[in-house]
This record gives structure tokens, sequence and C-alpha cells, in this order.
């Protein structure tokens, strides 16, 4: 057993050692990491802005959103990670000010919240991320990668950073695409679908099946034979190719 830092390698000459090992130096690497992290950011800000483009947001605001996006887009490079996610928080706040026009207003919806969610829509997304990042998750798990060494996020001991690194690619793509058309058509119930606790709103049993009926259906849609979830696995095997000097650079999904 070798041991460097906090992670453990069982097995020194096995699949799983080797992965480990090449993760822990790409992300050691401060110039690999911001690329990584970078690309992965203008991916997703791309995806946001194919959403806007395929839902009914208003013509000037969308024409608006999609032109201040593309300007801070310009932006997504450097090593400071705190200003790259300060770019990045620009970009989804201007995305969820675009949806204000999308969700019909019964549900509340002004701006997203999150920890605890205090409308009806972001109580549906925080269960759809949720969803998302254990998918992920399961499949870095059977890769054998450590999900604690990320590029986006910081890696934290107890968090499994790199699955929301990954799902940060897929969010728009997977959740926002499978949870907008519940709210467009009105099919979630305010009185059935959802418990309030003071400020706090979150999705009840039958709030949480109608999400995950959705989403579940979301990931599974094969679109030229390949699924999102086929999706999300092929990105971590792209990764692994990436970290062990396969490919030159990672090429984060985007929406087609």
């Amino acid at each position: 057993m070798v041991e460097k830092g906090s992670i453990q390698l069982d097995y020194f000459n096995s699949m799983f050692s080797r992965n480990l090992l090449a993760q822990l130096a790409s992300v050691e690497n401060s110039e690999v990491r911001s690329r990584v992290a970078s690309s992965i950011l203008e991916a997703a800000a791309y995806n946001k802005i194919r959403v806007l483009e395929i839902l009914e947001v208003p013509e000037d605001v969308r024409s608006r959103v999609v032109g201040e996006i593309k300007g801070l887009i310009s932006m997504l490079k450097g090593t400071v990670l705190s200003r790259l996610m300060g770019v990045e928080a620009r970009i989804t706040k201007l995305y969820f000010e675009a949806l204000r026009y999308v969700i019909p207003v019964e549900y509340g919806f002004k701006a997203r919240t999150r920890r605890p969610p205090k409308d009806y829509f972001s109580a549906a997304l925080s269960y759809g991320n949720m969803l998302l990042y254990r998918h992920v998750l399961k499949e870095i798990l059977r890769f054998g990668l450590d999900p604690r060494l990320s590029y986006l996020h910081t890696p934290y001991r107890h968090r499994p950073s790199l699955a929301l690194d990954i799902a940060e690619e897929f969010r728009q793509a997977v959740v926002d695409l499978a949870v907008i058309p519940l709210y467009t058509s009105r099919s979630m119930s305010i009185k059935g679908d959802f418990q309030v606790f003071g400020s706090s709103i979150y999705l009840n049993k039958r709030g949480n099946f109608k999400v995950r009926r959705s989403f579940h259906h979301r990931m599974n849609l094969k679109v030229e034979g390949r699924s999102l979830a086929d999706a999300i696995r092929g990105q971590i095997r792209k990764l692994l190719e990436f970290i062990h000097g396969d490919r030159s650079e990672y090429t984060p999904f985007r929406i087609q």
C-alpha cells in the first residue's frame, strides 16, 4: 500500500492505482487545473445560451442576456480560481434572470435560491441537481477515480468535488431541460407537490416522483443512438484519457 497525502493506494500496479496517481498529478499541476476549470465553465456558459435559445424567452431579453454572457465568456481564462468562479456567478445570475420570463409567476421564482430553496422552481432544481450529482459520482467511482480530487470546485475531504465538476457540464442539458417543462406546462401543483417550512420550500413525495421521472426520462432519451447517461460516461473516459496523456486537452460536453 502506498500513501500520498490522504490518498491511499492498494495494489500499486492496478488500473485503479494508476488512475489515481495520474489524477493526483493533474490536479496538483496548477496550469492543468486552471485549463480544465476554464474549459468546464466555458462549456457550461454556452450550454446556458443554448437553453435560452431553445426556450420561449422574449427575443429582446434573450438577445441582451446572450450578448452579455458571450462578453463574459472571454473572461473565463486565468489561474485564479476565485476570479473564474466570480465570472461564472455573473453568468449564472444573467441566465436565471432570463428564466424568470419563462417560469409562470405563480411559482414565485425571482432568483435562484439554495440551502434552502425559497421558491417552488428552485426546490425542483435543487432536487434535480442532487440526482445528477449522485449519478455522476457513481460513474466516477466506477472508473476508479477519487471524487475528492477536482479542478473547478475546491477539493475537500468529504465532498465529491469531481462529481460537481462533471455535473457542471450537464446541469442545463439534464436538470434544467427536465425540470423547466414541468413548470411551463404547469404540471407542478403548489398545493400537491411541495411542503413549506417557514420560508423554505421543498418537494414532497409526489413532487419528488414527478421530478425524478422527468430526470430519468431526460437522462435516457437517445439522440442518434446516444443518451445523456452515455455522454456522462463518455466525459469521464475523456478525463481519464486526458490525465494519462492520451488527449492534449479535456473537452467538456456542450449541448448541440
